[in-house]
């Protein structure tokens, strides 16, 4: 803080207290208005001070400011700094065309309080006998400082420095003390001199080795020792293709690099590139190990010795076809990194890359419409690395239309197929998006004979339902048996139900919520209830029921579009019953029994 006032000081540099050195034979007018206003200043060595002498009714003047005597600048304003503790003088000479009048400030400047930084910053040392530490104190007073060093509450020293040989195995005080005046700082250190027996270098730490993003290269990552007495004269990067490496094989290791040991950074982060200064054999299995050797020659290893399958190119490989297993030519599949697109050949194959070993990529197909084709659904592999597999194979389905007056699947056979057989989300029952489906195919389906009361034929109308579905299907699916003891499937006819006509159950396997769909069934049984009126409702029942049993559990939401599986299907009456199933449900019905067992039907994303 600065501080004036008249007269403090003054004394020292001038014959008499704050006077007016103004000539008084000049009429004052308004007079020159002088910043500050006291003569006598007081101010901190580390601040500044602004003076001014400014006369506000003539500019028929000029200023020169003067430093002990000595002219140092010119005009109405000088700012201040400091030079040296204790007085100055600053004075304002203002000179007009017929006079000059001087006027003088004396300036003390004083000392801050006793600030003192003693090294080292720990309380407490442990130091190997025969070594030394040096001990130091830095204070802004240090023209005026006195030091007293003392060990063991004997004087040891009086500079600034005191060097404490470790020559006494035990524990040690080292007491420092700063003084300037009145003022001191006393500092205390305990300091145990140990036996060079009884101490090991210690080890690096938090040793990783990880691939990058570039071709070939990895780094390798440590933290260096801090805590030791000696200094570290190097670090070596050893390597090994024979498993981790310890203190017993460490020596017929071999050297990747040195580097100096260093005690200004936090961590050490080498980078190598295979084939450039890192002669390793690309793909191989090598483990890493950190040597520190200090200035005395002692060594450590350090606490970990990973593992790296060194950087190499790669590349992904695959087929892709259709669900019956037709290879796909001149399908586009890229890559989400964006730095790839190929195209499969004409035997459906395609590879794309190269990637460096660490980059993690997911691959999609583009398969527009061409020709007059539908094209195909788009299909997304998951994020694939190296060591997850070099292959991936697309299955493609068909771009199939989904009528307009069905909104609810926005026209995506994708949106459709994963939304009638339950895997658009991860559900309770089901702890992933895949789809299991019967493992062979034609399904043996057992239906007895059975006329209700009301004379309608339910035997019949099942037997029905099973040559529809095998005719429209085109291809082997299902086939009546006579002995109820092989048949998968079975229909079953019950008293009436005020609830539903028919019910679809997984009997095997049983229990919990498992439903078609989310495990490969084994036995399955349809019921279909007596209060179901007419011969045409219990054919339509039937047909519904076998729908639920091949694949598709879930009901469709799209009436009045000629959807079978629509929880209550309009009767069917034109082309009876060449339309009875919806050519969407024929699709998904042929591509879940052709699908691998168990597929991820997350690879054909929805919208």
């Amino acid at each position: 803080m600065v501080t004036t006032c008249a007269g403090l000081l003054l004394s020292v540099l001038l014959p008499s207290g704050c006077t007016q050195d103004e000539d008084p034979a000049r009429p004052p007018t308004n007079g020159i208005e002088y910043e500050p206003a006291d003569r006598a200043v007081q101010m901190p060595m580390d601040q500044y001070l602004d003076f001014r002498a400014i006369d506000s009714t003539t500019t028929q003047y000029d200023v020169t400011w003067e430093r002990r005597g000595e002219a140092v600048s010119f005009g109405p304003r000088y700012r201040y700094f400091p030079h040296a503790y204790g007085a100055d003088t600053l004075t304002a000479r203002v000179d007009y065309p017929d006079q000059s009048l001087r006027h003088t400030w004396l300036i003390d400047i004083t000392y801050p309080a006793l600030a003192v930084e003693f090294t080292p910053e720990a309380d407490s040392l442990n130091v190997i006998e025969t070594m030394s530490v040096e001990f130091s104190a830095a204070n802004n007073r240090s023209d005026h400082a006195h030091y007293e060093w003392t060990l063991q509450s004997q004087p040891a020293g009086t500079d600034s420095t005191f060097l404490f040989e470790a020559s006494e195995i035990g524990w040690h005080i080292v007491r420092g003390r700063v003084s300037v005046g009145t003022e001191s700082v006393i500092r205390a250190w305990h300091v145990q001199v140990l036996d060079i027996d009884d101490v090991e270098l210690p080890p690096t730490r938090d040793l990783s080795v990880t691939r990058t993003l570039s071709f070939g290269e990895f780094s390798v990552f440590w933290r260096p020792i801090t805590d030791w007495f000696l200094p570290i004269s190097e670090y070596q990067v050893r390597y090994s293709y024979d498993g981790p490496i310890t203190l017993q094989n460490v020596g017929i290791t071999s050297l990747l690099k040195t580097l100096p040991g260093s005690t200004d950074q936090d961590f050490y982060n080498e980078v190598f590139v295979v084939g450039e200064n890192a002669p390793l054999v690309e793909g191989a299995e090598v483990w890493f190990a950190i040597v520190a050797i200090d200035s005395l020659g002692n060594t450590s290893l350090s606490t970990d010795s990973p593992m790296l399958h060194i950087p190499f190119f790669w590349y992904l490989d695959g087929t892709i076809q259709d669900v019956y297993g037709t290879p796909l030519a001149e399908i586009e599949v890229w890559d989400s990194a964006g730095q790839h697109r190929v195209l499969s050949d004409a035997h459906g194959e395609y590879r794309i890359g190269p990637y460096a070993s660490a980059t993690l990529v997911a691959l999609g197909t583009t398969g527009d419409a061409q020709d007059g084709q539908l094209g195909w659904l788009e299909s997304v592999s998951p994020s694939i690395s190296y060591f997850d597999r070099s292959t991936w194979n697309f299955i493609l389905i068909p771009r199939y239309e989904i009528p307009s007056g069905c909104p609810e699947h926005r026209g995506n056979f994708a949106n459709y197929l994963r939304y009638m057989t339950t895997t658009l989300q991860v559900r309770q029952d089901r702890p992933n998006l895949n789809l299991y489906h019967w493992e062979n195919y034609p399904l043996k389906v057992y239906v007895p004979d059975h006329v209700a009361g009301t004379g309608i034929d339910f035997g019949a109308a099942a037997r029905f339902a099973v040559q529809v579905w095998e005719l429209l299907l085109g291809e082997p699916t299902l086939e009546l048996v006579e002995d109820p003891g092989t048949a998968e499937i079975t229909y079953e006819f019950e008293p009436p139900n005020a609830s539903a006509y028919g019910v679809t159950q997984l009997v095997e396997p049983g229990g919990g919520d498992l439903h078609l769909g989310a495990v490969v069934p084994e036995k399955v049984t349809i019921l279909l209830y007596e209060n179901i009126n007419t011969q045409f409702a219990a054919e339509v029942t039937a047909l519904h029921e076998m729908g639920h049993a091949l694949g598709l559990v879930t009901h469709s939401p799209c009436n009045n579009v000629g959807y079978l599986m629509y929880s209550a299907p309009s009767p069917f009456t034109e082309d009876w019953p060449d339309h009875a199933v919806h050519p969407n449900e024929l699709q998904a019905v042929r591509l879940i029994r052709h699908l691998p067992q168990a597929f991820d039907m997350g690879v054909y994303p929805t919208d």
